[in-house]
């Protein structure tokens, strides 16, 4: 039944988009929209965050310590990285390393703390008392018992159904996605220097997410596929950024630049 209703919704978010129908609804859609929205999104969140993070808030407290240390304090500092080239042959390269992985490294280095504490029975062991789930052994079995390779194919959980509520239920979601994306390509395209995209570029986005999503809905996924800003390498100079995002956006070099000519390829 999900996997029916990201099916027929996604159709819905291609028709919007790939129509121009989003292009029209720009005129509608401002900061004032997006906001709220997105806020209204975040709310349901508090509750499963919450519970999750009650299962050990050290542990809790300590990934967020990290994620926040790197992303807001670390990010400008590199890290020398080992690059090999046609021109300088073997040579280092400056690598925003914390700035590009943070909530990754915060996971990581939260997780191998579990893992000692773990080792060194620093955490319960009984399943009723608090902490335990902070454990790394508490569900070993998962990999052991995952087979080696798995390929997903279309219609693996049956042949999908349709009701109206679930069709209903995923729009609602399509909407808020598709309002959110319009501020999030916004959010980039200022982030790299370059200006707003035009709404041929935002109709296609919002046409290729909902293809995405069909695509996520015939292979079983119980969720489709959106864009997501903290996926912007913000470690890309803004030149190469503009001279990149203009071209994909249909701009030439020097439209909407102010007269200010991109560098060459």
């Amino acid at each position: 039944q999900l996997q029916g209703a990201v099916l027929v919704a996604s159709c819905v978010q291609m028709l919007v988009g790939f129509s121009g129908l989003i292009g029209f609804l720009m005129r509608f859609i401002g900061p004032l929209t997006i906001a709220p929205t997105i806020s209204l999104m975040a709310l349901p969140l508090f509750d499963p965050a919450g519970d999750d993070a009650g299962i050990h808030w050290g542990i809790a407290a300590t990934t967020i310590f990290l994620i926040v240390l790197f992303s807001q304090y670390l990010k400008n500092i590199t890290v020398p990285v080992p690059v090999y080239g046609r021109e300088k042959k073997s040579h280092t390269s400056k690598f925003y390393l914390f700035q590009i992985f943070p909530v990754l490294l915060g996971l990581c280095i939260s997780w191998l703390l579990c893992f000692v504490l773990t080792v060194t029975d620093a955490l319960p062991s009984a399943p009723t008392a608090y902490g335990y789930l902070a454990r790394t052994d508490t569900k070993g079995s998962v990999l052991s018992q995952a087979p080696w390779f798995r390929f997903p194919y279309p219609g693996q959980w049956g042949f999908p159904t349709v009701s109206l509520a679930g069709v209903f239920g995923i729009i609602a979601g399509v909407i808020s996605s598709v309002v959110e994306s319009i501020g999030d390509y916004h959010a980039c395209a200022r982030l790299v220097g370059v200006p707003p995209p035009p709404k041929h570029a935002i109709n296609r986005g919002i046409g290729i997410e909902g293809l995405g999503c069909l695509l996520a809905g015939a292979w079983g996924a119980g969720a489709g596929w959106v864009k997501s800003l903290s996926r912007v390498r913000p470690s890309v100079t803004p030149w190469t950024a503009a001279h990149q995002a203009t071209l994909s956006m249909g701009f030439s070099r020097q439209e909407y630049w102010s007269g200010l000519p991109l560098p060459s390829p």
